[in-house]
């Protein structure tokens, strides 16, 4: 991804960039969560357990996603088709936990 532009990574930066910045902001914070994707985790809150089904539904949405950029690097189409194939049924069936890291 990094050959298709500079930016892919910057993120990490942006709080650096806002403290730059002086007294510009009237605070300036940095947090970072941990979601589990998937309803996984014992003795969820509902909360919890919403925000945990909604990772789980980007994390898929995620995975189609990239599809075009692996074809463009060359990967050939049933490889990429097994790939996404398996890394679905990994998180639809929670055969493994995951979390995602949500930084803001």
């Amino acid at each position: 991804m990094k050959a298709r532009g500079p930016g892919v990574e910057n993120y990490v930066n942006i709080y650096d960039w806002l403290l730059e910045q002086g007294p510009a902001w009237e605070s300036v914070g940095q947090e970072r969560i941990f979601a589990p994707i998937g309803p996984w985790k014992a003795n969820m809150t509902a909360k919890e357990k919403y925000i945990s089904e909604l990772m789980q539904r980007n994390f898929l949405l995620m995975v189609d996603s990239v599809r075009p950029l692996l074809l463009e690097y060359g990967f050939f189409a049933e490889t990429v088709d097994r790939w996404t194939a398996n890394a679905k049924d990994e998180v639809r069936n929670l055969k493994h936990k995951f979390y995602i890291r949500v930084s803001y």
